[in-house]
């Protein structure tokens, strides 16, 4: 039976079978420690001229930010799907259902200005004349 494939690899011939997200995250703590370090001696070490602030600054953040990469998981590669590939179907299709509009509310015209009027409305919202609703004329 084949092992199924994982983003995890072995780091090198020698690693034990350590298992991390890639090689420049170990390089990056390695050179974190290494100038954290060597700014910890030149600052303790009176025959030292120099004083390295700086890698007892960054080099802490490095050797972190290594460690970070190290216990992130790398995202899977991507794999296409095959040529005529279609998603599988979950159950049967859902039924089209049509919804009926609601009817649009009856208008009529304003007798002084002739704008437009929805039922119920007590006086014509562009000239303000007042509305007398009752049964429509009968046709001519």
């Amino acid at each position: 039976m084949r092992e199924p494939p994982h983003s995890w690899r072995p780091e090198g011939p020698g690693s034990g079978g350590a298992k991390t997200a890639s090689g420049e995250s170990i390089g990056t703590v390695v050179l974190g420690m290494v100038l954290f370090i060597a700014g910890l001696a030149s600052l303790l070490i009176p025959a030292i001229p120099v004083v390295f602030f700086g890698f007892l600054i960054f080099g802490p953040i490095v050797m972190i930010s290594g460690v970070v990469g190290l216990l992130r998981k790398p995202p899977p590669p991507f794999t296409a799907p095959p040529m005529g590939y279609s998603p599988p179907v979950y159950g049967p299709p859902l039924p089209t259902v049509i919804v009926p509009m609601p009817p649009a509310p009856p208008t009529a015209r304003c007798v002084r200005c002739g704008g437009g009027l929805v039922v119920g409305m007590a006086a014509c919202p562009n000239c303000g004349a007042p509305v007398a609703w009752g049964p429509p004329p009968p046709a001519r």
